[in-house]
């Protein structure tokens, strides 16, 4: 595993929907700094509903979470969350561009579409990590980050809540590295 982890990796985006929440706070309770790269989540939200998603995933970490703005810069050892109901898209200088344009995979964020943006402005320096859900967003993101040089994770099938979209992931992408939540953890404090 050591040798696909040896791309200089310093921007990691996470994918999630149902069962995400909690795959993603065990990740940040095992996170205690983030000196050389930044996390970004995508976790499918509902769009209607006043969140502070980004305060209850702070009582997990001490690392700084923000709820992503439009243009909004990215920084090395921050945690961004997108917001419910736009796209999430990267633009190349490192600035986040939101976007309300339609659904992809009846999702909004999608996660395809956070991946392929990523995919497109940060080649191989870029992680994808697929976590669980319900539908198979996320699965053809994976690719295309694959294809520009970027590393790509999938949440162990049998540990998630619900496993379609790791098992989509894996379908999509066989090669892709499988790991469990402790491993991601690990793989993430091991690129600092």
């Amino acid at each position: 595993m050591l040798e696909y982890l040896e791309k200089l990796v310093n921007k990691i985006v996470i994918g999630a929907s149902a069962g995400g929440i909690a795959a993603i706070r065990t990740i940040l309770s095992g996170l205690t700094v983030l000196n050389s790269c930044s996390l970004i989540i995508v976790l499918h939200r509902m769009k209607n509903v006043e969140s502070q998603l980004h305060e209850l995933f702070q009582r997990f970490t001490t690392i700084p979470i923000l709820e992503v703005s439009d243009k909004m810069k990215l920084e090395m050892g921050k945690i961004y969350i997108a917001p419910a109901n736009y796209h999430l898209l990267f633009e190349k200088e490192g600035s986040f561009c939101l976007e309300a344009d339609y659904r992809v995979n009846h999702s909004r964020p999608s996660i395809d579409v956070s991946f392929e943006s990523a995919a497109l402005a940060f080649g191989s320096s870029v992680c994808g990590i697929l976590l669980s859900g319900a539908n198979e967003d996320g699965a053809h993101g994976l690719k295309r980050i694959a294809n520009h040089g970027g590393s790509i994770v999938v949440q162990e099938p049998s540990e998630a809540e619900f496993s379609k979209m790791p098992l989509s992931g894996l379908k999509e992408n066989p090669d892709g590295t499988i790991m469990t939540l402790n491993e991601i953890i690990n793989y993430i404090q091991f690129i600092q």
